[in-house]
Parts: C-alpha cells; structure tokens; sequence
C-alpha cells in the first residue's frame, strides 16, 4: 500500500478535499465528517476521456462495482442505480 500511495503522491492530494463541514456542521460532527471523507479521489483505475462529465463517472464506476458483485458469486445483490432508500425511525 505505501508504494502505492507513494505512486500516487497521496501525501500532496491529502487535506485537499473541498467541503463545507467547518461552516455548517457543529466542530465535533465536522471533524468526524472530514475523517471519513477520502482526500480528492484518484479514478486512475478507469479509461475515461479527460473532460468527462458525471453521468460518465456514474456508468463508469457502476459497471466496476457491478463486475466487482458479479465475480463475488452467489450471496451479493445488485439492486440496481439510484436507488431511492427510506429509513424510518
């Protein structure tokens, strides 16, 4: 892993994330939402075209996570995309 991060400069892409959870989130919930949020994202793993839009990250990224399913075999699901879910209280 750390020749890959190495490979990837992650140490100059890390704290570079642009959010807005300092300004709208109380210090602690802001904090912890900047912990789980990943730096800005490297897709080097996807043949995309320089200016791609989202509607091409989208297909992208959904065609690798539905092979990704598709090989773990039997036992996974594949519900399908945007899927809308409501959580009751």
């Amino acid at each position: 892993m750390l020749v890959n991060w190495l490979s990837t400069d992650l140490y100059e892409r890390e704290d570079k994330a642009i959010t807005n959870f300092s300004s709208t989130l109380p210090e602690i919930q802001g904090d912890l939402a900047q912990q789980i949020t990943k730096d800005p994202y490297l897709f080097d793993f996807l043949s995309m075209r320089e200016d791609y839009d989202e509607r091409d990250l989208e297909d992208a990224l959904v065609s690798n996570v539905t092979k990704f399913l598709l090989e773990l075999g039997k036992g996974f699901s594949y519900m399908g995309r945007q899927r809308v879910v409501e959580i009751k209280k």
